[in-house]
């Protein structure tokens, strides 16, 4: 952690450059070994400079963690100490802390040389403030982001040397049930065994199919993707097992080649397996007993060698009890079940998925993203997120379009859902008096407050009129 502010540079720049063009007075941001990881206008040139030398308030605020505002530094007792006093220039001078836990990692320092720009901060201090120490909770977060970024990355690493692209991109994680399924993916990827992948909808049974088959000695070979639920019956055989030319009417006059013998020496993943037909059932069982397939139009068996992995968002052992799956092939498919968790079960990971997406979408819109709000990580980690990470992503992407210039995800960027969740949650916290109160005040405003009016009230509350009257009078509503 000794270089996390260094390493992380560019983004501290975009936070100086931030916080300058909102309150109009320099910036320079400092690391905790005295290293200027930022600054504006002239102190933009000194970017990488040690500051030991001119850092007084600095070591005060790395060596308690507290945050000074210093509105004559000529005169106030703080600077007595400095050795350049006399040759002091600065109006104003402000450092506030960035906190990690409860390490302090860095300071914020605004720098004013302006009595104007003075006097237009001591008009805002309290906003300016509350701004900084937003700022510095951003970069806070921004730190922990990359730390975790840096331990998800060391721990794909054997991964990405098998494959490029996406799939070790969106193979991300930080939780311990991730870290668990994902060394018994490494594990079991060099063998050929049949996988069963379960999970709700948008977990990423796919990204975890195409992992295996990257990190499989089938790597060089085709890998396929058939969604069993998204295929018309009627065409599932062809589909699947392609056909000769002049099989049936309509056909290509050049034939078919199908699923299987795309996926021949590589691995076919059979998505929604549970929507599968139990006509077609039969037939998959048979192939993976024969490992041959026979074409539509043809009595030619053709050799396959495909690895199949299977997923499924739905209980096949209860579309078994049901007889809507047979169990023969149930048991030929879960060979090495594997179950991967909602997200609403590693709450770790939100955090991590966010910056992610955050990233691919800022960079796709050509956006300059700066950060995360704490306030949203915090709602999003309240939130259900019964979509998983494919609602996290599509939420995400919603909210880069949104984003300001300022380049940070903000709750006024988060989506309508997630003010129907706060809403829920204040009325959760609510007390019955308080309940009574709103709801009193708002039959009041809605019908009025003649005697009719109140009746009226009474009747939609289910009390007497006299009962109204009594809280009315208890709780001070004025009429």
């Amino acid at each position: 952690m000794e270089n996390i502010l260094g390493n992380l540079q560019s983004d501290i720049q975009k936070f100086a450059e931030t916080i300058s063009e909102i309150i109009q007075i320099d910036v320079e941001i400092m690391d905790k070994n005295f290293i200027r990881i930022g600054g504006t206008g002239n102190l933009k040139d000194k970017i990488g400079e040690s500051m030991t030398r001119e850092s007084h308030i600095y070591k005060k605020v790395l060596e308690t963690g507290k945050e000074f505002v210093i509105l004559n530094p000529k005169k106030e007792g703080h600077c007595n100490e400095c050795p350049n006093i006399k040759n002091y220039k600065e109006k104003l001078e402000v450092s506030t802390p960035i906190l990690l836990k409860s390490e302090v990692i860095g300071v914020i320092g605004l720098i004013c040389f302006d009595s104007t720009q003075k006097e237009e901060f001591i008009k805002k201090k309290d906003k300016y403030l509350n701004f900084l120490r937003q700022i510095s909770s951003l970069i806070s977060s921004q730190v922990s982001l990359s730390l975790e970024s840096s331990f998800t990355q060391n721990s794909i690493l054997h991964v990405a040397n098998s494959t490029t692209g996406t799939l070790v991109k969106d193979f991300i994680f930080y939780s311990d049930s991730m870290k668990d399924l994902f060394e018994r993916v490494n594990k079991i990827s060099k063998n050929p065994s049949t996988v069963l992948i379960t999970g709700e909808s948008g977990t990423g049974k796919e990204i975890i199919a195409r992992t295996i088959h990257m990190n499989s000695q089938r790597v060089n070979q085709p890998f396929i993707a058939v969604n069993c639920g998204a295929i018309p019956e009627a065409l599932l055989e062809s589909e699947f097992f392609g056909y000769v030319k002049g099989s049936f009417t309509g056909a290509d006059p050049r034939g078919k080649i199908g699923k299987f013998e795309l996926a021949n020496k590589g691995t076919l993943f059979l998505d929604e397996i549970g929507d599968m037909p139990i006509y077609m059932q039969i037939k998959l069982l048979r192939v993976l007993q024969e490992r041959k397939i026979i074409k539509i139009g043809s009595n030619e068996l053709i050799d396959i060698d495909v690895r199949i992995i299977a997923a499924t968002n739905q209980n096949l052992e209860k579309l078994v009890e049901n007889g809507e799956f047979r169990k023969d092939l149930y048991y030929r498919l879960n060979v090495v079940p594997i179950e991967v968790p909602a997200l609403r079960n590693r709450p770790g990971d939100i955090t991590i998925f966010a910056e992610h997406f955050a990233i691919k979408y800022a960079n796709l819109f050509k956006k300059n993203f700066v950060g995360i709000a704490p306030n949203v990580l915090e709602a999003f980690k309240k939130y259900n997120w019964p979509g998983n990470v494919r609602e996290l992503e599509n939420t995400i992407e919603y909210m880069i379009n949104l984003m300001g210039d300022n380049g940070v995800l903000s709750t006024t960027h988060l989506p309508n859902k997630f003010e129907a969740l706060e809403e829920k949650s204040i009325f959760q916290e609510k007390t019955l008096k308080a309940m009574e109160i709103e709801m009193i005040s708002t039959l009041i405003e809605r019908y009025g407050v003649s005697t009719e009016s109140k009746k009226h009230i009474a009747k939609v509350l289910g009390i007497g009129i006299a009962t109204l009257y009594r809280k009315l009078e208890l709780y001070n509503i004025k009429h």
